[in-house]
């Protein structure tokens, strides 16, 4: 049992964080399957150049055919991947609408608290409102010159190499089994996980700062969460319980996600129930421990720093690693905060980190 609300919800969030990775892992492989079309289209149709006659000149001529073939069907390949995910994206909105509301509905009206919904025009301006800016198509390395010129150096290479064109369509159908580069295929896969694990986790973020918006007379400040592993960067890994307040419902903390494959959250700190106007006479004892924090004071709960000091005393290599030495140096002598390692979504540099020093020595 949870020890207060704060404790509870955290805990709730970093589940439903969880819950959100088993979701792109289906959701990736709608992404792909547009791309797998595709590579189809694209064996068949080297296929059929392979098929007509002519000297070697003609072979390139073909080749040339081919990869303009492959821009345009990679092109159809963006479309209907986007397509997909839009209307994933949009059903995520609702869905997590409903799921963010349910629960803290419940736990609020132990007390005759009311949550506020979000309002369905709300709802529709997230839906409207792409990724930074940009829309999923634009974003599809499928889309992407990268794509197409990854796609040409697979098959100049093989026409090169003198392999022949049905050689360069198993580089694209099946690079495992044939034991070559498949470099396209792979950075393809790739994007595609970056992609799908970024824009569900931004939906959800986005759906969960309006929740928070919109219920800013419960909601007193959000406190910075970032995943206690090895794969949390260094520009979110020293925000890990920073505290941000609601001011109209805004707060200066760092857009999330910070970057790609960011899997940080903000998690509400609420009012206490003597702010919340709620009489400690209708509570029994474990709704005023579970509601009773005082005006400011936080729950205890492990921080990324202090992680990071148990993981040197068992693995100080990863540590080194992860600051590097210089920063390690100075990490571990106490001169520098883990704190103070990255200001405004930036990593400092140790020139900074060293003026730092020596301005307070």
């Amino acid at each position: 049992m949870a020890k207060n609300i704060a404790e509870d919800i955290a805990t709730f969030l970093l589940m439903h964080r969880h819950y959100l990775h088993r979701l792109e892992t289906g959701e990736l492989r709608k992404l792909i399957e547009p791309y797998r079309r595709a590579k189809r289209e694209i064996f068949n149709t080297i296929v059929r150049l392979e098929a007509l006659p002519g000297p070697l000149n003609y072979q390139i001529h073909s080749l040339r055919m081919l990869l303009s073939e492959v821009e345009s069907v990679l092109a159809i390949a963006a479309f209907e991947g986007s397509g997909e995910f839009e209307r994933v994206r949009a059903q995520l909105v609702a869905s997590e609408a409903t799921t963010y509301y349910g629960f803290f509905a419940a736990k609020f009206a132990r007390i005759g608290i009311q949550m506020a919904i979000i309002p369905l025009e709300h709802l529709e301006m997230l839906i409207d409102t792409p990724l930074l800016g940009e829309t999923i198509g634009e974003k599809m390395l499928w889309g992407n010159a990268q794509a197409v010129k990854l796609m040409r150096q697979e098959l100049s290479q093989a026409i090169i190499q003198g392999e022949g064109i049905p050689l360069a369509a198993k580089r694209l159908i099946n690079p495992v089994s044939t034991g070559l580069t498949g470099s396209a295929e792979r950075v393809i896969a790739r994007r595609a996980t970056m992609i799908a694990r970024t824009e569900l986790l931004d939906v959800s973020n986005k759906v969960l700062g309006a929740y928070y918006k919109e219920n800013d007379d419960i909601i007193e400040s959000v406190e910075y969460m970032a995943t206690l592993d090895k794969r949390t960067c260094l520009v979110c890994a020293p925000l890990d319980g920073t505290i941000f307040k609601l001011v109209n419902g805004e707060h200066k903390g760092p857009r999330v996600p910070q970057h790609p494959q960011c899997r940080c959250i903000y998690a509400p700190r609420t009012y206490s129930w003597e702010d919340l106007g709620v009489d400690p006479a209708v509570l029994d004892d474990s709704d005023k421990s579970y509601f009773g924090r005082q005006k400011g004071k936080i729950f205890e709960r492990r921080l990324y720093q202090d992680w990071l000091k148990d993981m040197d005393i068992s693995n100080p290599k990863f540590v080194k690693d992860f600051l590097g030495t210089k920063r390690y140096s100075l990490w571990k002598s106490g001169k520098v905060k883990f704190n103070e390692m990255a200001k405004d979504g930036k990593v400092l540099t140790l020139k900074q980190l060293e003026t730092k020093v020596r301005s307070f020595s």
